[in-house]
């Protein structure tokens, strides 16, 4: 019986991780459009290397121009000051939020109180 339950948790383990295939991995040089090429080249000139989500917008080399050039105009020429940009980015990231120990916290205190009235 344990034989057969090891052999059941084996196969359970490396059949799922054995096959298991990127589902947008990164498309090789020798691979991409002449279009996938430049905005590659467009994208490297600009940034470095294409990373995370960019090596997924590769397949759409118009839609990764007009995304990185959303992105720039909001990291660089958006009307917020930078300290304001900064706090936003920090935040992001999970800097400055409530633990959840603290939302947990917060949750007990009453509403007025929560929200800096008495």
């Amino acid at each position: 019986m344990i034989r057969y339950a090891l052999v059941l948790v084996f196969s359970l383990a490396f059949s799922a991780t054995a096959f298991a295939q990127e589902r947008m991995g990164t498309i090789p040089a020798e691979k991409m459009t002449d279009g996938q090429k430049k905005a590659v080249a467009d994208f490297t000139a600009a940034r470095g290397s294409v990373t995370g989500p960019w090596s997924v917008l590769v397949r759409s080399p118009e839609l990764m121009g007009r995304v990185r050039g959303l992105s720039d105009y909001v990291r660089f020429n958006s009307a917020m000051v930078s300290s304001v940009r900064v706090v936003g980015a920090l935040s992001a990231r999970g800097q400055g939020w409530p633990q959840s120990g603290d939302r947990q916290v917060d949750r007990r205190r009453p509403p007025a109180a929560r929200h800096g009235g008495g």
